[in-house]
């Protein structure tokens, strides 16, 4: 145990000592995302309450250096994966009975580099708290503050929703209206020379958006997806 010694028996290149890590997950981090970590090892401890990096010499069969990150950030770490976009992800525990839960546990967390977060998007995904104004800001560990990005559609674009979705007005009546969307920004004009048919699912959607079922955001993608499917057809 520790650094006791016994002939016959193989010494570990590392251990906790006194420190009780619980530990977890683990996983050798080879993405792209976060090169400086490239290689390292990785393991979430749940009483440690911290994601521990290990870097090891695997030739001399010794540790390089190891150190504890995020410790007591996000509580009780269950698991630690490489996400198929190539980031580092942690799973917390902390209603399992023996953590203490915030009011969002629990989550899984993206690890992103300080210098790779752009966006409001990017700060809530790497975890960092969140303020609950209008609109949402999210603050970094080095004090960056990020603000959501609101979109705002007038009410009268509602309202020609409904009555499109209702087979009131014609496509291209309701393509007209969609132009004030395109001038101000919220969607990009990608092929403006489509003589294509809408599907029937959009009209429910923008339904369902104009009655409140669904968010701007996910109206305007579902619009984008048609202007980028060649669907529609606006001019700029």
């Amino acid at each position: 145990i520790g650094d006791e010694t016994k002939p016959g028996l193989q010494n570990p290149i590392l251990h906790t000592g006194d420190d009780t890590w619980a530990p977890s997950g683990a996983v050798f981090y080879y993405g792209d995302k976060i090169p400086q970590w490239n290689g390292k090892y990785f393991v979430a401890t749940l009483r440690g309450n911290h994601l521990h990096m290990i870097e090891f010499d695997i030739e001399n069969n010794k540790v390089v250096s190891d150190e504890k990150i995020f410790q007591g950030n996000f509580g009780r770490l269950r698991d630690v994966a490489t996400g198929p976009d190539g980031y580092l992800y942690i799973l917390t525990s902390n209603q399992d009975g023996r953590g203490s839960p915030q009011i969002n546990d629990d989550r899984i967390l993206r690890i992103t580099p300080l210098n790779a977060i752009n966006s409001f998007e990017d700060c809530f995904a790497a975890g960092f708290p969140i303020m609950e104004s209008y609109p949402r800001q999210c603050r970094t560990g080095d004090g960056e503050n990020f603000v959501e990005d609101i979109i705002i559609i007038p009410q009268w674009i509602q309202d020609s929703a409904i009555l499109w979705s209702d087979d009131v007005i014609s496509d291209e009546t309701f393509v007209d209206g969609l132009q004030e969307l395109v001038n101000y920004g919220v969607l990009e004009n990608a092929n403006p020379d489509s003589e294509n048919k809408i599907p029937k699912w959009i009209k429910n959607s923008a339904k369902w958006w104009a009655t409140g079922q669904i968010d701007n955001q996910t109206f305007v993608q579902s619009i984008q997806w048609m202007m980028d499917k060649e669907f529609l057809r606006v001019q700029r």
